[in-house]
């Protein structure tokens, strides 16, 4: 998996692209949380919405970033793309609950600016 971390104002938002899965992308993306997370950043946004496949680690590690960053006074906001496979999965396991889910960069970043 690749990640693209890019600084918009005050959101880092990480663009993944490939798969989210046991053993390919689960450990990067909790590498990069964590490290963002040790330079102060406080507003996360993953985009999902260049991913091929997500499964239930990468689900699991999506959930553990979430509650490493609310831990830290920090959050994570998710994008993935209106009916594809990640949010069909986070709409299954009713993680909809949990975190605040986009359709559009763009105004996901506008929402955390508010």
């Amino acid at each position: 998996m690749r990640i693209q971390v890019e600084k918009i104002g005050d959101v880092s938002t990480l663009r993944l692209q490939g798969k989210l899965a046991v053993g390919d992308g689960d450990r990067e993306l909790r590498d990069m949380v964590r490290r963002l997370l040790r330079q102060g950043e406080c507003k996360l946004l993953i985009n999902m919405q260049d991913l091929a496949f997500v499964d239930s680690a990468g689900l699991g590690e999506t959930v553990a970033c979430k509650k490493r960053a609310l831990e830290q006074g920090a959050d994570v906001w998710l994008v993935v793309s209106s009916g594809g496979k990640p949010e069909e999965v986070l709409l299954l396991t009713c993680l909809n609950r949990i975190f605040r889910i986009f359709h559009d960069e763009k105004e996901a970043l506008a929402s955390y600016a508010s």
